[in-house]
């Protein structure tokens, strides 16, 4: 069993990726589909500090917006997946920043600065990516096979050393 299998060490994950929402029109599939493939896994905890304060203009100017929706707005979304910040938990193998756990607080805070609803509505959304590790591997299409829970760790610890020290 190596440590990243073929799918994900290929960055392609067209037969993996989820529809977003209920939308299935061909657009937003290749729209979806391109977004899992890109790969921010060259952004180092500097460089997404550097985003994050960058978005901050752009999140007072669409504050009021998002309020008056109550949720986030298309534009900010789409402005977070294109900087690469909800990816900021996501192993690098799968295209993430893997970033420490601190940077969980130190982007919120950052982020607030321009809007604070946008930074908490961020900070849960990102960490999604960072969960998804812990999923059973048979359901997102890896053939992958413990024996013990231990084993995952074990594995994980390998390609992320920001868990090293976890046990």
């Amino acid at each position: 069993m190596g440590l990243i299998p073929a799918v994900v060490a290929d960055n392609d994950f067209s037969e993996h990726a989820m529809p977003a929402m209920s939308d299935t029109s061909a657009e937003n599939k290749s729209r979806a589909q391109s977004r899992v493939r890109r790969s921010f896994a060259t952004v180092d905890y500097d460089e997404a500090l550097r985003r994050a304060r960058a978005m901050i203009p752009f999140l007072k100017e669409h504050a009021a917006a998002q309020e008056k929706a109550t949720h986030m707005t298309d534009e900010v979304l789409a402005a977070f997946h294109e900087n690469g910040l909800f990816r900021y938990m996501q192993p690098k193998y799968w295209g993430g920043m893997e970033l420490p756990y601190v940077s969980m607080v130190e982007l919120n805070y950052i982020l607030a600065q321009g809007d604070a609803s946008a930074a908490w509505t961020f900070t849960n959304l990102g960490g999604h990516h960072r969960l998804l590790t812990l999923w059973p591997t048979n359901r997102l299409g890896l053939d992958w096979q413990y024996g013990h829970v231990s084993e995952v760790f074990d594995e994980m610890r390998h390609t992320m050393p920001s868990i090293a020290g976890i046990t």
